[in-house]
């Protein structure tokens, strides 16, 4: 029994390990989720103002666009990471005060109170 063993779990630990190099690092940008191509030369806003006037608008007016909070904070970087619609994890990191229990609340993110771009409290 254990000459058998040895070698499956080694073959186990083999195939597990091999796994992190070949998973595609694409894999956490869901399928709905696929930013279209990026011209690095332009940035977000200015890209934004014409494809999605009224989220720049919200964007600009809110707290976080006065204050300069880039787009990328929230939604990723457009390649490796891209949310079209955070998850609120991201909010955490900079208002780690304001974290709650969700599994208290009736709501599951930050959005189910916060509106996404002007982020006014209880939509």
């Amino acid at each position: 029994m254990k000459k058998i063993t040895i070698p499956v779990v080694l073959l186990l630990g083999v195939s597990l390990f091999s796994v992190g190099f070949t998973a595609d690092p694409q894999q956490k940008v869901g399928k709905k989720d696929k930013h279209p191509p990026v011209d690095w030369s332009v940035s977000c806003v200015d890209c934004h103002t014409s494809q999605t006037p009224k989220a720049v608008e919200e964007w600009s007016a809110s707290k976080h666009g006065v204050v300069g909070v880039g787009c990328f904070i929230c939604h990723g970087d457009g390649e490796v990471e891209f949310y079209r619609k955070p998850s609120g994890a991201q909010c955490v990191a900079c208002h780690s005060a304001q974290e709650v229990n969700f599994a208290k609340l009736p709501v599951k993110t930050c959005f189910g109170c916060h509106a996404g771009h002007t982020l006014k409290f209880h939509r």
